[in-house]
């Protein structure tokens, strides 16, 4: 099993991964909210642009006190033993060093992990109109869990015998291969 999330996305497929018996073959981040402290802050800051205050949806979803509690307690730079065989955590530049740190930490169990900065994640966490997709990083994320996803296994086609079948009215209804 392999996991991949972008921000919130990503946190939650962490934690998923780590609650796994066996853990994951593969984890995948984009953006990484590292912190749910931190991320319940752009929350609110995008829901009001005022610090302090408390949000009551953010980008259209409902936003209670509980979530924000609950959220807040989160650490992804709590866990000690890497929740995947290999992860790959790309982030926005200016936070690389959180990441880097992580995946030392999870590398240091036997596990690989790296961190990388990727290209154009201010566009991927602009205003909606202004997004754009990623599509280096979104093919790093591609190879890391392709590399655990395991061979694939051909089902080998069953002969369809050719027939037909006549139904009133001069209909006639045939089996095609293609």
């Amino acid at each position: 099993v392999a996991f991949a999330g972008c921000r919130f996305g990503a946190l939650v497929a962490t934690l998923a991964a780590a609650a796994r018996r066996g853990g994951a073959a593969a984890l995948a981040l984009l953006a990484p909210a590292l912190s749910g402290r931190s991320y319940a802050r752009e929350l609110r800051l995008l829901a009001y642009g005022l610090p302090g205050t408390e949000p009551t949806e953010s980008a259209g979803f409902p936003i209670t006190p509980e979530f924000l509690a609950e959220l807040g307690a989160l650490d992804l730079r709590r866990l000690n033993t890497a929740p995947a065989d290999r992860s790959l955590l790309l982030t926005v530049p200016d936070r690389i060093a959180p990441a880097t740190a992580l995946a030392a930490t999870w590398s240091a169990g036997g596990q690989r992990a790296s961190a990388a900065p990727f290209a154009g994640a201010e566009r991927l966490l602009a205003e909606a109109h202004g997004v754009e997709a990623p599509r280096a990083a979104f093919e790093a994320m591609r190879r890391v869990l392709a590399e655990a996803a395991p061979p694939a296994h051909r089902i080998p086609s069953l002969p369809i015998p050719s027939a037909t079948l006549r139904l009133p009215d001069g209909v006639t209804e045939q089996v095609v291969r293609f």
